[in-house]
Order: C-alpha cells, then sequence, then structure tokens
C-alpha cells in the first residue's frame, strides 16, 4: 500500500507504521451498534411513543380546523353582499347567488339559536 502511495505522490511522508495504524483503526467499529434486548425494546418502545405523539398532535389540529360558526358566516356574507352591491360590475344573478347563500346561512344560524325539543334526540326504530 506504501509503494501505490509513493507511486501516485500522495503522502509521501508516511512510512509503513501510519499506513498500518489508518488500516487498522477502524478494526474495533463494525460499522452498526450493538444493542441488548434490553436497549432494543426500550428504543422500539420510544419510537412508539413519538409516533403516537405525533397522530395524537395532527388529530389535535384537525379537530381545531372546524371552520367558522354559522353566525360568523352570515355576518361575513352580509358584508360581502353589502359590498358587493355597491360595485359597478354587480349583476343581478351574481347578487342573488350571494343572497342566497346568506339565507342558507341565516337559516342554519337560526336553527342553532331554536331550542330543541326532547323528541327531536331520538330516533324512531
Amino acid at each position: 500500500m506504501n509503494e501505490v502511495m509513493l507511486k501516485l505522490q500522495i503522502c509521501q511522508d508516511c512510512d509503513d507504521d501510519d499506513m498500518k495504524e489508518w488500516v487498522t483503526c477502524d478494526s474495533n467499529d463494525q460499522g452498526f451498534q450493538i444493542m441488548s434486548d434490553d436497549e432494543i425494546v426500550e428504543n422500539k418502545l420510544q419510537i412508539n411513543e413519538q409516533q403516537e405523539m405525533q397522530e395524537d398532535e395532527t388529530e389535535e389540529n384537525v379537530e381545531n380546523d372546524t371552520g367558522p360558526s354559522h353566525d360568523v358566516a352570515f355576518h361575513a356574507l352580509e358584508t360581502t353582499l353589502k359590498w358587493f352591491e355597491k360595485q359597478t360590475e354587480s349583476e343581478t344573478v351574481s347578487l342573488l347567488q350571494l343572497k342566497r347563500i346568506r339565507d342558507i346561512a341565516a337559516m342554519k344560524r337560526k336553527s342553532c339559536l331554536r331550542q330543541m325539543t326532547i323528541t327531536k334526540y331520538f330516533k324512531p326504530n
């Protein structure tokens, strides 16, 4: 090996002892981690806990992403309708569509405010 390095003119000030040290320095390192049974189980449990925590976080994000309430949507559509009526580009068809959407939000808003009777909660068999 030393002869090859000398021919390639690489590291000309290295001797045989340096070469042996380089070749044998990794002989004790097998390139992978040796773990006992307990360490394997502990490692696997930690990985499972991390995955469960990530799943819980994604579930919380989905639950928090329910969107605006019927009341908020109704007020936003009211504001949108008032703004659109004042625009020169507004057309009758577009205004009617916006009013229809606003009316849907109003009905849903009203149904949430109304107290339900107890019979509404029971389904007939």
